[in-house]
């Protein structure tokens, strides 16, 4: 999805660009085996990020977004 927007008019905030890190999530979701747990850390880091992602996005949508 990164890849699509760089391409677009859309400004990316450098702090959106970070959602790259949740990719290795979303596989792990996908296709589960092996299961390997995420530490506390790790879990909010990718909670923090995915929130940035969610409120750009909403701001976008909204027209209140900030560039």
């Amino acid at each position: 999805m990164l890849n699509v927007l760089k391409k677009s008019d859309i400004s990316l905030p450098e702090e959106i660009l970070k959602a790259t890190d949740l990719t290795r999530y979303a596989f792990e979701v996908r296709y589960p085996y092996p299961y390997v747990p995420v530490s506390r850390e790790e879990y909010e880091e990718a909670y923090d990020i995915a929130l940035k992602v969610y409120e750009w996005a909403k701001g976008i949508i909204e027209g209140t977004a900030l560039e």
